[in-house]
C-alpha cells in the first residue's frame, strides 16, 4: 500500500451518533476528484469501513483501484491487489478489475470478455453458488449468467449478452417501452408460477429445485436441497435500520451537501431517523400478502435486454422467498431515484413507473405494501448515495424530502 494524502479526505471521532456536536463522530466525505499517484482519480464508490475510516472505489482512465481513506490519508492498493482477496491477484492477471470493494468482493473481466470472475473472501463463493441454486425459479422467463467454475473464493460467469436497462440512451424510445414490458412480463410469469395470495412459505419449496455443488441440476455432482430465505417486512426494517445507523456518522456530522435548516445537521438527521422509524413502524404492520420467488435487489442495473433473446438478471445470488410487492417497489424506487440523479429523463422513469404500477395491479399486490416497501427502498438510497460523493447532494435532498 501506498499511504497518500488527500486534501478534504477524511477525519474520524469517536463518539456515539447523539452526542454533543463536538464529540459527534465525523466521516467527511473527500471530493470527487482526489489526487494521487501524480493524477486525479474519480471516487466512483464508497463505503462505511472500520471505525474511522471510509472504503473508496477509484476510478481513472478505465483503471478501477481500491483505497482506504483514514484520518485525511489515503491508503491505495496495488492494481489487482487486496490483503483479504487473495484469489484477486491470479484472477486480474489476465483481466481487468472493473469493480472492487476492499476487503469483501471484486469482478474481473477476462481479456476477451467472454467470462466473468467474482471474486470473495476465502469460503464465501459457496455461499454465492447456493443463492444461485434459489434462483432456479427465474430460469426460462429470464436469461442469468452461467457458471463456468468455481471454488471457494471466486465464482467463473459467462459474460450475458444484452444492453444495460440502466442506459435508456442505448434504447429508442419503442425499444425501452418494450423492454421494460417484457421484464415485468417475466417477473410476473415467476410469481404467478407459485401458488397465490395466503400460502404459506413452506409451500413453496418445489418451486426451488435442488441443486448440486456446481450451482446447477446436470449429472455429475451430488444433488443437494435449497434453503431458501424469507425476506418479510421485519427482515426489511432491519436492512433500512442497519443502512441509516452506517450513514449516521457522514450525515449526521454534516456531509457538507445536507440541507439541514437552521437548527443543523444533527437536527436535521434526527428527523430523518424519525422517519426511518415511522416506515419501520408501517413495514412491521404489513401482512404479507403471498409469498413469491424474489431477487431482493432487483433494480435496473440487475437487467439486461436483448431484442432477439430477451432479458436478462444479474446477481442472483440474493435470491429468497418475499412479498411481490419488494421487486416492484424496488424497481419503483430505483426509477424515481434515476430520474432525481438525472440519468433517466421524466419520461424514461415514466415508462418504468407505469408497467410497474400495471403489473402490480394484475397480480393484486396491496396498495399500501407497494407504497411502504418503496418508502423503505428510497431511505434506504438516501443513506447508501450519501457516501458517494457525485450523488451526495441529491442524496441529501431526498432524505429532506422524506423527513
Amino acid at each position: 500500500m501506498k499511504p497518500q494524502t488527500i486534501p478534504q479526505a477524511l477525519t474520524a471521532g469517536d463518539a456515539p451518533v447523539g452526542a454533543a456536536a463536538d464529540t459527534m463522530p465525523v466521516l467527511v466525505l473527500p471530493p470527487e476528484q482526489v489526487e494521487a499517484e501524480g493524477g486525479a482519480w474519480t471516487v466512483r464508490r464508497a463505503w462505511p469501513g472500520a471505525k474511522g475510516e471510509l472504503i473508496l472505489e477509484l476510478l481513472r482512465e478505465g483503471t478501477v483501484r481500491a483505497a482506504r481513506m483514514r484520518r485525511g490519508r489515503i491508503e491505495l492498493w496495488e492494481p489487482g491487489r487486496d490483503p483479504k482477496l487473495d484469489a484477486l491477484r491470479p484472477a486480474a492477471a489476465h483481466g481487468q478489475v472493473i469493480s472492487h470493494r476492499p476487503g469483501k468482493r471484486a469482478v474481473v473481466r477476462s481479456a476477451d470478455g467472454s467470462r466473468y470472475i467474482k471474486v470473495v473472501r476465502p469460503g464465501r463463493a459457496p455461499g454465492i453458488l447456493r443463492g444461485i441454486g434459489r434462483a432456479r425459479a427465474f430460469e426460462g422467463r429470464f436469461r442469468m449468467p452461467r457458471v463456468l467454475a468455481g471454488d471457494d473464493a471466486t465464482v467463473v460467469f459467462e459474460a450475458l449478452t444484452g444492453r444495460s436497462m440502466h442506459e435508456p440512451c442505448a434504447f429508442t424510445p419503442a425499444e425501452w417501452y418494450r423492454a421494460w414490458a417484457e421484464v415485468l412480463g417475466a417477473w410476473e410469469e415467476v410469481v404467478r408460477a407459485v401458488p397465490g395470495p395466503g400460502a404459506p412459505a413452506g409451500d413453496l419449496e418445489g418451486v426451488f429445485p435442488a441443486r448440486n455443488s456446481a450451482g446447477g441440476t446436470g449429472a455429475g455432482n451430488p444433488v443437494q436441497p435449497v434453503d431458501v430465505p424469507v425476506h418479510g417486512p421485519a427482515e426489511e426494517a432491519a436492512v433500512l435500520r442497519r443502512w441509516t445507523a452506517l450513514a449516521a456518522p457522514v450525515v449526521a456530522g454534516g456531509d457538507g451537501q445536507s440541507a439541514a435548516g437552521a437548527d443543523g445537521p444533527e437536527a436535521g438527521w434526527r428527523r430523518f431517523e424519525a422517519a426511518v422509524e415511522r416506515t419501520v413502524h408501517r413495514l412491521l404492520q404489513l401482512p404479507v400478502h403471498r409469498w413469491a420467488p424474489a431477487h431482493r435487489d432487483l433494480h435496473d442495473k440487475q437487467l439486461l435486454w436483448d431484442p432477439e433473446l430477451g432479458p436478462g438478471l444479474l446477481d442472483v445470488d440474493t435470491a429468497c422467498l418475499a412479498d411481490p410487492a419488494l421487486d416492484l417497489a424496488n424497481l419503483r424506487a430505483h426509477a424515481l431515484w434515476r430520474r432525481r440523479q438525472g440519468l433517466w429523463t421524466a419520461e424514461d422513469a415514466d415508462v418504468v413507473l407505469a408497467q410497474v404500477d400495471t403489473t402490480a395491479a394484475r397480480l393484486g399486490v396491496l396498495p399500501g405494501a407497494l407504497a411502504v416497501y418503496q418508502e423503505a427502498t428510497l431511505l434506504r438510497l438516501g443513506c447508501v448515495y450519501a457516501f458517494r460523493p457525485a450523488w451526495a447532494g441529491p442524496a441529501a435532498e431526498l432524505r429532506a424530502e422524506l423527513s
